[in-house]
């Protein structure tokens, strides 16, 4: 079973209004979920390792040779790693991390499973990045809504819950930025909706299953958003071509015969715990 959560929306928002958010909302990055471990996250999460304090927890997708697309922040400092599958074709398996970006800023993490999962057909990326005219028409501190085809969603876990369900949170306006922030530089989507810890390191997927980026921090700022008319949560996400590079410098490469519809990606869809 897959839970969906209702859209929230930006209300009429105008473009420099949006760049204030956009802009002030980074300085209250959050990391991923933490709760203690307990008995009832064992069959998930596995025992916890000896002198592991808290359990993170954050989402994740599979790639081919067995491996894991998540957030850096997620898994950094681990003691221990495991990952369990949506489709419940797996539970509680160790996980290490095999690799991370050469770029600092760039949030995002390669696993290894260990056993490596069988029939994993990974996911198809696809990058809408917006071309380079539509940033020159927007300016130096621009935001562009790039083309999207069927709207956008993220799958995650949200919260401290045991439960291995995920939830599809709408995306309700999804914008493309570039970042000069000291916590982030480079290419990112904004995206506008109910994004919150332990969506870190989840798939944000188009209308037909594709991943067009990785969500690699929320910001909670409730003054400064319902300042500037919206209700939910700012997240950001590290778009497809920017992962495309990672995995590529990693020696993955994706099939393109990967998941073509939200209802399939659910397949490919993992629950990353972190004990620390």
């Amino acid at each position: 079973m897959i839970f969906h959560r209702s859209a929230s929306g930006v209300g009429a928002m105008s473009c420099r209004r949006l760049k204030a958010a956009a802009g002030g909302v980074l300085g209250a990055l959050l990391a991923a979920c933490a709760s203690l471990p307990r008995e009832d996250w064992v069959p998930v999460a596995g025992r916890a390792p000896s002198g592991a304090q808290n359990l993170a927890g954050g989402t994740g997708f599979l790639v081919p040779r067995g491996g894991v697309v998540t957030a850096w922040h997620v898994v950094k400092g681990c003691k221990a790693i495991r990952v369990s599958a949506a489709s419940g074709a797996f539970l509680a398996v160790s996980a290490t991390v095999a690799a991370i970006p050469t770029r600092p800023s760039l949030d995002l993490a390669l696993l290894r499973l260990d056993p490596a999962p069988e029939n994993a057909v990974g996911v198809q990326l696809h990058d809408i990045w917006p071309p380079a005219p539509a940033w020159t028409a927007a300016g130096e501190h621009g935001l562009v809504k790039p083309a999207l085809e069927g709207g956008a969603m993220v799958f995650g876990y949200p919260g401290a819950s045991a439960s291995m369900q995920p939830v599809v949170t709408p995306v309700s306006q999804l914008l493309a930025a570039r970042l000069t922030n000291i916590a982030w530089r480079g290419d990112a989507y904004a995206l506008f909706g109910d994004i919150t810890r332990g969506d870190s390191g989840g798939p944000l997927i188009d209308g037909r299953g594709r991943v067009i980026g990785v969500v690699i921090a929320v910001a909670f700022h409730e003054e400064l958003l319902r300042k500037n008319g919206i209700h939910g949560s700012v997240g950001f996400a590290a778009p497809a071509h920017d992962v495309v590079q990672f995995l590529n410098e990693a020696g993955v490469h994706l099939d393109r015969a990967g998941a073509t519809s939200p209802e399939s990606f659910a397949d490919n869809l993992v629950r990353v715990f972190c004990y620390r």
